[in-house]
């Protein structure tokens, strides 16, 4: 059986602490805390496995905090094959307020990488290419690493289906190796683009100018206003149900993850878009960094709603 495999290339340890308010120049005392083995591609094979597919997490990791974050998805039931660098992984800290219901995140960077432990990725992942369903690269590029490390990962993996989720440099570089799939988020196809995109016109147009270029599917998320996806010559909008939000972290990881889910594993485009609008929405119903959960999934499916917009 095949799978679907995730790349991180700078994963992170987070670590979520509550407090009750936060004060400068005093001491806060933490009520609350948990660890969550992280970083884009992560996340994505976290959601695939709890909403029942077959996935497997590749990446660089190092250090005490690469090891815990591999002792996590095993205990939780997501098997991973990382390469192990020099230095330690980064730790991100999410800090929750309970008395105001702010979120403060503070990601570090990650340690500097040398291309030869990305080599070795790039090699492990063309050895076992024939494994896999599809592949979702995503995330920030580590120091040390090539703006060209996407791009480098959809040509040397040019007969698997590659969805890269990525930004800025990355993602520009990695359009041009012509992906299966890419999921932007306004902001970043505006920069991508180098054009405003703000309203839901200006987020078809801008799915529809990146489908011409070879790449077969185009999620553009948009926040409240939901998202629009192009493939083929045909574009959709998606609006997700309403939900009180908790936390937004790591719900556009778990769109990826569940359309990449649903749409290699034989649904239509508009109900893996429908699934995927529901996952993102249900990770907003969870604190902190934690993902979806499968029932809250099932449950706002039928909240979704999608329409041509052609």
């Amino acid at each position: 059986m095949k799978t679907i495999a995730t790349i991180t290339l700078n994963p992170a340890l987070d670590r979520l602490l509550e407090i009750e308010a936060l004060s400068a120049d005093d001491a806060n005392r933490v009520q609350f805390e948990k660890h969550y083995a992280a970083g884009k591609g992560i996340d994505a094979s976290r959601v695939i496995h709890e909403l029942g597919g077959d996935t497997i997490a590749y990446g660089l990791v190092g250090g005490t905090n690469g090891a815990e974050i591999e002792r996590r998805l095993v205990a939780a039931g997501v098997p991973a094959d990382f390469v192990i660098v020099e230095g330690d992984t980064r730790t991100n800290l999410l800090l929750y307020e309970r008395s105001t219901g702010r979120q403060y995140l503070i990601n570090a960077s990650g340690p500097s990488l040398d291309r030869e432990a990305f080599d070795t990725l790039l090699t492990k992942l063309y050895r076992k290419r024939g494994n896999f369903q599809a592949v979702i690269a995503s995330g920030s590029i580590p120091k040390g690493l090539p703006a060209s490390a996407y791009a480098d990962i959809v040509r040397e993996l040019s007969d698997v289906p590659v969805f890269v989720d990525a930004d800025g440099e990355s993602l520009s570089l990695a359009v041009e190796a012509g992906p299966w799939a890419i999921k932007p988020n306004r902001h970043e196809a505006s920069r991508l683009l180098g054009r405003k995109v703000e309203t839901v016109d200006e987020a078809l147009e801008a799915a529809r100018s990146l489908s011409t270029r070879g790449i077969e599917h185009v999620l553009l998320s948009m926040g409240k206003a939901g998202a629009v996806l192009a493939h083929q010559g045909r574009c959709w909008r998606g609006v997700g149900p309403k939900v009180e939000a908790v936390s937004a972290v790591g719900a556009g990881d778990s769109m990826v993850a569940a359309y990449t889910l649903y749409v290699t594993g034989g649904s239509s485009v508009e109900e893996a878009f429908a699934w995927s609008l529901a996952a993102g929405a249900a990770t907003a119903l969870t604190p902190g960094t934690e993902l979806c959960h499968l029932e809250d999934v099932e449950r706002l499916v039928k909240q979704v709603r999608v329409e041509p917009a052609d």
